[in-house]
C-alpha cells in the first residue's frame, strides 16, 4: 500500500486547486462570453423579412439568431390535469414526498421524487402582433427538440401547486422517528407552456422546404434557449452566474495562494536549516580534526577521565562527543552526525520536543 506524507498531500492539494482554478476560469469566461453574445445577438421579427434574410444566406441558415413570439400548437394541445380550460404545448408534472431524515444524529429535510413526467406536443412560434390564430399566421417558426433548450423548464408558469400534509397517527410518527425517517407530506405541481404564451427563442434558424425552423446551434459552445423570460432577464441571469463563478474563482485562488506560500516558506526554512546544519557540521569536523592533531584523545588518560568522556558521548551512536545544543528545549545529547540524520519532523530524543534549530556546543 502506497502511503503519502502530509507534505505530499499539501502539494497535491495545491495541484488540484490549480486545476480547479483553471476550470473555474474557463467556465467564468464562457459565461461572460455567452452573456455578451446573447446581449449583442440580433432579434428578428417573425415575418416575411425573416424568410427573405434566410433565402439570401448560402445555406439558408442563420447560425445564431433570436426570435420572439407567441406559442401555437400544430395539432391537439395538451390539457391541464387540474383545469380543463388550460391548454398548452409543454406539460411538466411532478409528485414529491417531503421527508425529515436523521443522518449522523441531525435531522434534515429531503425530497423523494415519486413521479416526474414531461409531455410535449408539436408547436410553432408566430408573431405576437400579426395574428391571434394559427390559421391566419403567414410566417411560422417550428421549434425542434424544445426539451433540449436551456431556461425552459425553470421559466414555465405554474398551473397547479398543492401540498397535502401527512395525516399519520402519533404512534406511527413515533415509530417513524425511531427508524429515523418521517414523512411530512406530498406536493404535486404542474407547470405548462400555455397556448398564447410569449416565448423567446435563441438558436440556429434554417429554411427547409419553405418552413422556418429553430434548432440547437451547430456550434456546441453556443446556447440553445427557449424561455418565457426576456432577453434582458436571461442576460442578467448569466451575468449573475458569472459573478458567482468569479467569487468561487477568487476563493479558490486565495486558498491555493495561501497554501503555496505556506509550503514555499516551509521549504525555504528547511533549506536554510539544512545550510546551517551543514555549515555547523563542517565547523565541528574542523574542531574534531584540530583536537585530533593536538592529541586530545583519551589514550593514556585515567579511568575517571575515560568514564567522564563516555558519559559525554552522543546518546545515539555512543562514539562521538555531544557537539550540538537542541533548541528550543536546550538539551545537549547528540553529535552533529546524528543530528543531521534525524528524520523529519525533527524531535529531541530526550523530551520529544520539536527541534527548531541547532547551535554548536562550545567547550572551553
Amino acid at each position: 500500500m502506497i502511503t503519502i506524507s502530509g507534505e505530499a498531500w499539501q502539494w497535491l492539494m495545491v495541484g488540484l486547486d490549480a486545476v480547479m482554478l483553471y476550470g473555474l476560469k474557463r467556465w467564468y469566461h464562457g459565461k461572460v462570453r455567452s452573456a455578451e453574445e446573447i446581449e449583442a445577438i440580433q432579434c428578428y421579427k417573425i415575418s416575411d423579412d425573416l424568410r427573405s434574410v434566410l433565402q439570401k444566406q448560402d445555406d439558408s441558415k442563420l447560425p445564431y439568431a433570436c426570435i420572439e413570439g407567441i406559442v401555437m400548437p400544430t395539432g391537439l394541445p395538451l390539457h391541464s390535469h387540474f383545469d380543463s380550460s388550460e391548454k398548452g404545448v409543454i406539460q411538466h408534472v411532478q409528485f414529491v414526498e417531503h421527508k425529515s431524515k436523521r443522518t449522523n444524529g441531525y435531522w434534515s429535510d429531503v425530497k423523494n421524487i415519486i413521479k416526474d413526467i414531461t409531455r410535449v406536443c408539436g408547436f410553432v412560434v408566430v408573431d405576437r402582433d400579426s395574428t391571434s390564430s394559427l390559421q391566419d399566421a403567414q410566417v411560422l417558426v417550428e421549434v425542434l427538440e424544445p426539451l433540449s433548450a436551456e431556461f425552459l423548464m425553470d421559466s414555465l408558469p405554474t398551473t397547479y401547486d398543492q401540498y397535502t400534509p401527512n395525516s399519520d397517527t402519533i404512534l406511527s410518527r413515533g415509530i417513524d422517528r425511531i427508524f429515523g425517517e418521517v414523512s411530512k407530506g406530498y406536493q404535486e405541481t404542474e407547470k405548462m407552456l400555455l397556448v398564447g404564451d410569449r416565448v423567446l427563442g435563441i438558436g440556429q434558424l434554417m429554411l427547409i422546404g419553405g418552413k422556418i425552423m429553430l434548432e440547437a446551434p451547430s456550434d456546441n459552445s453556443k446556447h440553445f434557449i427557449l424561455s418565457t423570460l426576456t432577453k434582458k432577464q436571461i442576460v442578467n441571469a448569466m451575468k449573475s452566474e458569472a459573478r458567482l463563478l468569479k467569487y468561487a474563482m477568487l476563493i479558490s485562488g486565495l486558498f491555493g495562494s495561501v497554501l503555496l506560500v505556506y509550503l514555499l516558506r516551509k521549504k525555504i526554512r528547511q533549506l536554510i536549516d539544512n545550510y546551517r546544519i551543514n555549515r555547523m557540521y563542517r565547523e565541528i569536523q574542523q574542531q574534531r580534526e584540530l583536537r585530533h592533531r593536538q592529541g586530545t584523545n583519551l589514550a593514556g588518560s585515567s579511568e575517571d577521565d575515560e568514564d567522564k568522556a563516555n558519559s559525554e558521548n552522543c546518546i545515539i551512536c555512543l562514539d562521538n562527543g555531544r557537539e550540538v545544543v537542541l533548541l528550543e528545549c536546550g538539551h545537549v545529547c547528540l553529535c552533529v552526525d546524528c543530528a543531521r540524520a534525524l528524520p523529519e519532523p525533527r524531535k529531541c530524543p530526550i523530551c520529544r520536543g520539536t527541534i527548531t534549530r541547532y547551535v554548536p556546543l562550545f567547550r572551553p
